[in-house]
């Protein structure tokens, strides 16, 4: 919801007309709105953590974080290596948001493409596997992309997916950018 009223709200209450008639251009704004959702969006998942490694200490204080899980790794590198997935393909989503913030008036629509993409993946996993075994290009697609964090602690997925852990990174980071620059030209063409 952040992510899509940064910018909509702007529009929708004509603040956006002030800031550019400083001297400010149009990429200067959207790079500055970018840079408050990533550190808005840091700022969300370290509390998160935080918050879950306190908890864990009251309520599981014998947990050992460094036992070993799974391929040798110990518990810790596992969750480091799964929220920074995790937080990838936050940025995935969140940049599809700021696209669809760009290119309708209402914040309604890009929170609802947020809001339905995130939960809407685990939901949707069974079909899309079965597209890809059907048609391998289909594995190339966004919502493909979002299965990240699921196959570096289940590498099972990567079966379904038909993607290695390299190839979920660079579709992600790929998407990301392109999602980006489409939402800056549309950011650019928008009328004030």
């Amino acid at each position: 919801m952040a992510c899509s009223s940064i910018i909509t709200m702007e529009f929708q209450y004509n603040t956006i007309k002030e800031v550019l008639y400083r001297k400010y251009n149009r990429a200067q704004i959207l790079i500055s709105k970018w840079i408050t959702m990533f550190l808005y969006s840091i700022y969300w998942i370290v509390l998160t953590y935080a918050v879950t490694f306190i908890l864990k200490i009251i309520f599981f204080p014998k947990f050992d974080l460094g036992r070993q899980v799974a391929h040798g790794q110990t518990f810790i590198t596992m969750l480091i290596k799964y929220v920074s997935a995790e937080f990838l393909t936050y940025w995935l989503l969140l940049s599809l948001v700021l696209l669809m913030a760009n290119l309708f008036k209402s914040s309604a629509v890009a929170t609802t493409v947020g809001i339905v993409g995130y939960f809407m993946v685990s939901l949707i996993a069974g079909i899309l596997t079965s597209a890809i075994q059907s048609w391998e290009w289909v594995k190339w697609n966004p919502l493909t992309m979002l299965m990240y964090p699921e196959q570096i602690i289940q590498p099972g997925v990567g079966q379904m997916t038909k993607l290695s852990l390299n190839q979920l990174f660079a579709g992600n980071v790929i998407y990301l950018v392109i999602f980006l620059i489409l939402g800056y030209l549309a950011f650019a063409r928008r009328n004030v």
